[in-house]
């Protein structure tokens, strides 16, 4: 693996040509000072890598040679880059960064390492902060014993390497718990992929991290509807996620009586869950993949409550001849109006029902959530509109954050107010939303383990 060198230059040489001798890189960057021109004209520190004669000019030193001539490179096997306002984090954190992209270019892979020994004290934090947010980078400093507080004694000059696993952590670590937070699951999996190879197997931040990893991937497996598949990463957090696990397992069981025309009592869980999911999309401020997930909130609840009807109607096929004798003539000329519109369909396919033919179908026999939503037609019709002319249905239109919000909110009353005709135990509000962070007893059982 090739091996590049960045420096930071300043007013002291030997440390860098200690730091190259030691390290015996391919390639060497050179982080200097640009000259400054005004108040007054001031060299920078550019001039003492390669500069012609005798430009190291160190305090209580004989003059000496360029930085490259006493190290034994040769042209072509470093560069420099120059920083204009050497007193700005911002400017020396950009350069550094440079630094970093110009060694990938330069060789496929490198093994970057950095010294931030000579330069100002900003040229140094730049180049620091930019070594944090690159896990590939490593970190040293050339010290020794000291005359005084200021300078190292020149002949013992040591390279040692930062211990720097700490502050990656801690950074890492609230990296992590931001994304967790913000239901970014598969950005918080790709952070704790980076962190793990810096981890001491076994240590308190080895198990967080495993907890987080386990959790990021069952609430991912969540978001995406696949419950089974969560259910297997969460069973074991079980005893600190209890209510989330209770509902998880209440979702799988009536998906399980749905799928399997399973006679049961109504329960909305499925509803529940999706209505949640739309919630996420809401927080992170996603409004079309919210307003379609209401949506379809809206539609399986109308789809359920037709499925534990006292006669069991299929939305996607209605059997007219199960319905009421006084509505057979309303849905067969409704079935006709439909085949017309579309002759492509197979011919005695049955009726299908969309979301507003499903509630008025409910309101037809007498349900009370067919009279709840007919109540509140124009309201709905006014949101569902909303929906049809977004990008991702029919129309071109971005969806109106505040209107996506008002969507959600008109679902979540218009389930509460049937929970309460129903009386429905098990509702709405005691279906949780994924946590934003760890339990706090999950968090002192670790720290107890450690």
């Amino acid at each position: 693996m090739s091996k590049v060198l960045v420096l930071t230059v300043g007013g002291s040489s030997e440390p860098l040509i200690t730091s190259i001798k030691r390290h015996k890189p391919d390639y060497v960057i050179f982080l200097c000072s640009a000259d400054r021109v005004t108040p007054v004209k001031i060299p920078g520190s550019h001039h003492t890598v390669d500069g012609d004669g005798l430009p190291c000019r160190e305090w209580n030193k004989e003059p000496q040679p360029s930085i490259v001539v006493r190290a034994g490179l040769k042209p072509g096997e470093y560069e420099k880059i120059l920083i204009s306002n050497i007193d700005s984090l911002a400017d020396c954190y950009t350069s550094s960064i440079q630094a970093f992209a110009r060694a990938r270019e330069k060789y496929s892979d490198p093994d970057i390492l950095v010294d931030y020994t000579g330069g100002t004290k900003t040229m140094s934090a730049g180049l620091i902060a930019a070594s944090l947010d690159d896990s590939a980078v490593q970190i040293f400093l050339v010290s020794g014993e000291r005359n005084d507080l200021v300078k190292v004694r020149n002949g013992t000059q040591r390279v040692l390497k930062s211990n720097w696993n700490p502050l990656l952590w801690q950074r890492r670590l609230s990296v992590i718990k931001r994304l967790f937070s913000q239901f970014n699951y598969n950005e918080c999996l790709e952070v704790i992929d980076q962190t793990s190879p810096d981890i001491v197997a076994g240590s308190a931040e080895d198990q967080i991290i495993q907890v987080y990893q386990s959790l990021c991937l069952a609430f991912s497996a969540w978001d995406q509807f696949d419950h089974d598949g969560a259910m297997r990463y969460l069973e074991v957090y079980s005893g600190y996620l209890t209510n989330e696990k209770v509902f998880l397992g209440e979702i799988i069981k009536n998906k399980r009586d749905y799928l399997q025309n399973k006679e049961a009592r109504l329960r909305l869980h499925l509803v529940y869950d999706i209505m949640r999911n739309a919630e996420r999309r809401l927080l992170q401020n996603k409004f079309d993949d919210a307003v379609g997930r209401t949506y379809r909130a809206l539609e399986m609840l109308a789809q359920i409550c037709l499925f534990f009807n006292r006669v069991s109607i299929n939305t996607s096929c209605v059997n007219i001849e199960q319905l009421p004798q006084e509505l057979h003539d309303k849905y067969r000329k409704l079935e006709m109006v439909m085949n017309a519109e579309n002759p492509s369909s197979e011919e005695n396919s049955g009726l299908k029902l969309g979301l507003f033919r499903s509630y008025e179908l409910l309101a037809d026999l007498k349900h009370p959530l067919g009279k709840l939503i007919m109540d509140r037609k124009n309201k709905l019709t006014n949101l569902i509109r909303l929906r049809n002319e977004s990008i991702f249905a029919h129309g071109l239109n971005p969806i109106d954050p505040g209107k996506a919000r008002e969507f959600w909110e008109f679902v979540v009353d218009i389930i509460q107010e049937f929970e309460e005709l129903e009386k429905i135990k098990h509702n709405f509000t005691r279906s949780p939303q994924f946590p934003r962070e760890l339990p706090e007893k999950m968090i002192k059982s670790i720290e107890q383990s450690s």
